[in-house]
């Protein structure tokens, strides 16, 4: 992509709530570059599921991963989180244990749930 990470980071993970995007046929260049910063990192992503077990934050790995079998989505929120809770496992309020309590839960969850 040869982008600074400093324009990756104005891209990634945004939206336009306007309607302007709308009215141009082709799309904009904020729109495009949004698309090809998700599909560089969902060709990495699925790389490294690949080779290894991994844990992946965020990034759409759960959508990325919508058909994988060998697959835990974790949502871990706060009270009052949004979010497209249909697509997860387990959900944890973090709230409750704290954050060495809730990895400590999780970290218990996936060794039972992958036989380590």
């Amino acid at each position: 992509m040869n982008l600074p990470v400093s324009k990756i980071s104005e891209h990634e993970e945004t939206y336009s709530t306007s309607l302007f995007p709308m009215l141009l046929p082709l799309g904009s260049d904020s729109i495009a570059k949004q698309d090809e910063i998700y599909n560089v990192q969902k060709e990495v992503i699925r790389e490294m599921a690949e080779k290894e077990s991994c844990i992946i934050v965020g990034r759409c790995a759960d959508y990325i991963f919508r058909d994988h079998r060998n697959v835990l989505n974790i949502y871990i929120y706060a009270k009052y989180a949004p979010g497209d809770l249909d697509s997860k496992q387990i959900m944890i309020d973090s709230s409750m244990l704290g954050v060495k309590g809730t990895a400590e839960v999780l970290a218990e969850i996936v060794q039972r749930r992958f036989g380590l």
